[in-house]
């Protein structure tokens, strides 16, 4: 287990709807340098994180080369290394908001961002 850290607050983005995907109003989430390896498998790291926070179905090294979304889940990604090039959005919006944040689990960012723009 990887020792106690702050919680990195994430940035937050909206994306309008373009009429093909259908869209949350809720915000994409990007955790930046979230977790430390120290010295550990990053890759390992985020799998086990987001295993141990009920995010699960992970694989590694590769995302679609298509546009595509999911209607009966929220999606993450996590990146340790490298560049991508992503086309981000489309989440649909009557989806329930996840029990755990996929970082920080119950008392994360996520659940207090997403319930607060719900409640809008």
């Amino acid at each position: 287990m990887a020792e106690k850290q702050e919680i990195v607050q994430p940035e937050q983005f909206r994306f309008d709807d373009d009429g093909v995907f259908p869209n949350s109003l809720l915000p994409l989430l990007v955790y930046r340098k979230a977790l430390r390896a120290d010295g550990r498998d990053p890759a390992w790291l985020l799998e086990e994180r987001f295993a141990n926070n009920d995010w699960c179905n992970s694989w590694r090294n590769g995302v679609y080369s298509f546009a595509h979304y999911h209607s009966t889940t929220h999606e993450i990604l996590g990146v340790y290394c490298g560049v991508a090039t992503l086309r981000l959005g489309g989440t649909i919006a009557s989806l329930p908001i996840p029990d755990y944040d996929p970082i920080y689990g119950a008392d994360g960012p996520l659940r207090q961002i997403w319930k607060a723009d719900r409640n809008k």
